[in-house]
């Protein structure tokens, strides 16, 4: 079997170097951010229901492995920055699983037991009170969660900096609500100005937008502030000039490299190569 048979694992795919000068998914500049991240993250998903958790935890094999390891998955990077399993914080998403289980087993305990329960004598009346404070809160912040829009988020999901994991709101759009018709209006502008022989590199919460309006224009994405950013530009050097459609803050690249602006509106930036 050949290497590259994609059943075969690469080992350089599942431990990654976390500490980078440059800027990029998965990529951090120092071992104090990627830490500070690891348990903002973790602190934002978790705690509501940890404490729960911890009382109704219950011992069973196969859910000790699962948690384990994604508990491993999570933190790693902690540890060993330079060589971690990647994507850690989807291990850590994935925790809300057992860590629900658990929850719910001290909220409505049945034959697994807690080894907590006898040893901190917590009554049925304790639990049931907790019960019912508890689920009526989760369920008022979670409706908010889904319902208001990400300019009036529920406090506790603009409290700590994890936005770029976890979006304020799940009404939270490729690009601010507010700035939609300001895209529309930068696509029109695109549309009407740009020479016959030219291309545009669009970040990527505004790729689909661009080509929807510019059918007939060659259009290369990038993501986070420059992944992908140097591919496109070598694509984009097979035409006599080149434009770029971002919004802050994934113009820092842009704006230090060989573009100068030529139009805005709103948030919305468009930059056309320097000759």
């Amino acid at each position: 079997m050949l290497p590259s048979d994609p059943f075969i694992p690469n080992l350089k795919d599942l431990f990654i170097d976390y500490i980078s000068p440059r800027v990029g998914l998965c990529l951090y500049p120092s071992v104090d951010v990627l830490r500070s991240d690891v348990f903002s993250l973790f602190l934002f998903c978790f705690a509501p229901i940890k404490l729960l958790s911890v009382l109704g935890y219950f011992r069973n094999p196969c859910l000790d492995v699962v948690t384990l390891f994604l508990l491993v998955g999570s933190f790693m990077p902690v540890v060993f920055p330079h060589s971690a399993l990647s994507l850690w914080n989807r291990w850590m998403f994935m925790l809300v699983f057992p860590f629900t289980i658990y929850a719910c087993n001290f909220l409505l305990p049945g034959e697994r037991v807690s080894p907590l329960f006898g040893r901190l004598r917590i009554s049925s009346k304790t639990r049931r009170a907790v019960f019912v404070v508890v689920v009526p809160a989760l369920v008022l912040v979670s409706a908010s969660y889904m319902v208001l829009p990400p300019e009036r988020a529920f406090p506790y999901f603009s409290l700590f900096p994890v936005q770029q994991y976890f979006p304020s709101s799940m009404q939270q759009n490729t690009v601010p609500l507010s700035q939609c018709p300001y895209v529309v209006l930068a696509c029109g502008w695109l549309r009407w100005n740009m020479p016959p022989d030219s291309c545009l590199i669009a970040h990527q919460s505004l790729y689909g937008w661009a080509n929807l309006t510019l059918t007939f224009r060659p259009v290369y994405s990038y993501t986070s502030m420059d992944i992908g950013l140097s591919n496109a530009s070598f694509k984009a050097g097979w035409y006599n000039s080149t434009y770029v459609l971002t919004l802050p803050p994934y113009d820092y690249f842009i704006r230090n490299g060989d573009f100068g602006l030529v139009f805005r509106v709103g948030l919305i930036e468009v930059f056309r190569s320097v000759d």
